[in-house]
Order: C-alpha cells, then structure tokens, then sequence
C-alpha cells in the first residue's frame, strides 16, 4: 500500500486537502501520541493509499525544528511538500500550479547560502496535472525571508538566469534536504506549489510578520493597517488568492493520487 506523507508550512494550505479526503476517504485511527491525521482511499487503478496530512510552520527555522521531532524511521514511501508559492517568472499568473523538479535555498539578493544548496527531485507523474501548469522544468528557490517588492524578485530572476516557470517561497529547499537526509529517495520527493502572489505584484510590509503557524500578531496587524489603509486590501486580496490555491491545491493532488 502507498503511505503519502503531505508537509504544507501552515493548515490553511491543505484545508481543502484535509475536507476533500476526510469525505472521499476512511479516516486511520490515531495512536496515543495524537499524532497528525491519516485516511486511506482506493485509488482509480484499484489500489488502496494512505494519506497523513502534517505541518512544518513557517520559514526555514520552523522547518529544521519540525525535522528534528520526525521518527528516524521512516513510515511513508512517498512525500508531497505541498503549499503556496511566489512567482519569479513575470509568465505566470495567480492560480498557476507547479511540480517543481528542482531548486535551491539563496539569499534574497540571489547569493547562496551554502556551497551545497541545490536539489533535483521526482516530478509530477504522466497526466496529474489538472490545470493550466508552467512551462515543463519549472524550479523552485527558498529564501530566508518574504520577497516583498517586485523588484527584489525580478533580481533574484535575473541572477538565477531568468528560468521559466521560476518560483519563490521559504521552506521548500529546508525541506527537501532534511527528507533527503532522512533517508528519503529523490524519486520519493515531489513538491506541488501554487501561485498566490506574482512577479510583479509587492506584499505588504506585515507579511514579515508572519509567526511560524501563519498568523500575524493582532496588535502588529492593527498598526500596519492604520499606518498604511493600503495594507488591508492588499491583504483581503492575498487571502482571495489563497483560498483559491487551496483549492487548485486540493484538486491537484487529488487527481495525482487518483493517477499514480
């Protein structure tokens, strides 16, 4: 049987995940540890798979705790790093969903941090992609902090040779290398991210705020909303966005289960 383990930083990028398996599936009994929770499915091809849903948190300090607490061995055969993600590449557009192959952890001026950063792992399989994909090759590159202005990604895009399909988030490359020093396989590594904020649109300040579960403190939030009223529409709209890749998310990996 396929035992999937999806890791997304925060809940609300698989809360449509979690409802959609929770309906379709049969939910796997808990151990006394209350550990993350688990369903098991049939998929079209006849067989039967395992998903457990968990959370790492936010930026790459909150990924290193989350691998430090995971079982030296290893419970899944395959794993899905799963989220939102910021777009590099000025082609792709809010809604657009990714199944990077490779990528690597750079500071936000496009320096690498390390002399090792760069990853290559398995790709989406034959057909499960569900909707309108970047170009074939896209990659996906980690920084330490949020890329707030449209300028620092058209840098980054720049320095890194201006690759199609180019993505930006925080915790992918963290990641991908702890599982791999875990013992994971590359060909057991996918990575599935949606576009929720374009190359050439700016973030609010606020957003490096943002606490490891995702939430932005509420006094911080009031004061950047009246310093800046500009702040909360770009807000409600990044929260659109993200409903919506929620969404695209859920039905992506859907059909991959479904199509594996």
């Amino acid at each position: 049987m396929r035992r999937v383990l999806v890791v997304a930083a925060m809940e609300r990028e698989t809360s449509v995940l979690r409802r959609e398996l929770a309906r379709r599936g049969r939910p796997v009994a808990a151990d006394a540890s209350a550990g993350p929770p688990s369903w098991r499915l049939q998929s079209d091809g006849g067989g039967s798979v395992q998903v457990t849903v968990t959370h790492c948190g936010v930026g790459p300090a909150a990924v290193r705790s989350w691998l430090g607490r995971q079982p030296s061995q290893r419970s899944a055969t395959e794993i899905l790093v799963l989220g939102y993600a910021g777009g590099l590449d000025p082609a792709l557009g809010p809604g657009d969903v990714a199944w990077p192959e490779e990528g690597g952890a750079l500071e936000p001026d496009g320096e690498s941090t390390t002399s090792a950063v760069r990853w290559r792992v398995g790709g989406a399989l034959d057909g499960a992609s569900t909707s309108g994909r970047p170009p074939s090759g896209s990659s996906v590159w980690s920084v330490s902090r949020p890329l707030l202005r449209p300028r620092s990604k058209q840098r980054l895009w720049e320095r890194l040779g201006q690759p199609p399909g180019a993505l930006v988030d925080m915790e992918t490359a963290e990641l991908v290398h702890g599982l791999l020093r875990l013992g994971y396989a590359e060909a057991a590594v996918r990575v599935c991210r949606v576009v929720t904020d374009t190359a050439e649109e700016a973030l609010p300040r606020v957003i490096d705020e943002v606490r490891p579960d995702g939430s932005i403190a509420a006094g911080r939030l009031l004061l950047a909303v009246v310093r800046r009223p500009g702040t909360l529409f770009a807000l409600l709209r990044l929260a659109g966005r993200a409903r919506v890749g929620s969404r695209r998310l859920a039905a992506e990996v859907l059909h991959w289960l479904d199509s594996a």
